[in-house]
């Protein structure tokens, strides 16, 4: 999302490491003993007054291994990754395989795979060269200060609300300091120590006014160490390998 898209100094310091030790221990701690976590995804998104639906069905584990059913009108893929990082995707109507080399699919943009893989008390944001600022009370929120450490990216910081110590709102900041990106994140469902937002809504600016585009995703059949074959998913060895890149 990122990529697509010191006040706490010393006075600070104990409420910060205290909160994050909070967040840690619920999402990344306890959270991450689980291995399989499984969801059905139906995607809309409204860009210029024109929507498109996507459903599909991701199947995460905790060791980095990636599976996701896309499902439309069109036809269906898959996208495969695993722990190494390396992603397929194969098209069973042409029995087609490629790598991709491009990073067009990466679990890392999936919700799912994030808090799966323990990355939901910063939504991932270390993953994309980010580190905390500071952290700040705001009535029942928590609210954390991430900056880009990178340079050459869009996005120049990303402050996240927590409530009960679980995200339920992020926005992501250009160099200007103006919103790129409002997501917000609710209808939390818990399967044992394993909380998860079920429906998660995206708003993203354009350059004119009034020029967004407005991303729902509605998550439904949530299952925590429930295996399935789907988790073991690959490629079929008979599948025709074609080039990523060709035109």
């Amino acid at each position: 999302m990122v990529e697509r898209t010191d006040r706490a100094a010393r006075k600070g310091r104990p409420f910060d490491y205290l909160v994050i030790l909070c967040v840690l221990l619920l999402n990344t701690g306890i959270g991450n003993a689980q291995r399989l976590v499984s969801a059905d995804v139906q995607t809309s998104q409204v860009t210029a007054g024109k929507k498109t639906v996507i459903s599909k069905n991701i199947f995460c584990r905790n060791d980095g291994g990636f599976v996701s059913h896309y499902k439309s009108v069109s036809g269906e893929f898959y996208i495969i990754s695993n722990r190494l990082g390396v992603t397929r995707v194969y098209v069973p109507q042409s029995n087609e395989a490629m790598t991709d080399t491009q990073g067009l699919f990466s679990p890392k943009d999936e919700l799912l795979y994030v808090f799966t893989t323990g990355g939901a008390q910063d939504l991932g944001l270390s993953e994309y060269g980010f580190r905390l600022k500071d952290t700040k009370k705001d009535d029942e929120y928590i609210v954390r200060n991430y900056v880009a450490t990178k340079s050459g990216s869009k996005c120049e910081r990303v402050e996240i609300a927590y409530k009960d110590f679980l995200p339920v709102f992020a926005a992501y900041y250009d160099k200007k300091d103006k919103v790129i990106t409002k997501t917000y994140f609710s209808q939390y469902t818990k399967k044992g120590t394993f909380a998860f937002p079920m429906r998660v809504t995206e708003v993203t600016y354009g350059k004119e006014k009034n020029d967004s585009t407005v991303k729902l995703d509605i998550y439904s059949n949530l299952k925590v160490d429930v295996d399935d074959p789907m988790f073991h998913y690959d490629v079929p060895s008979g599948a025709k390998v074609v080039d990523s890149g060709r035109k």
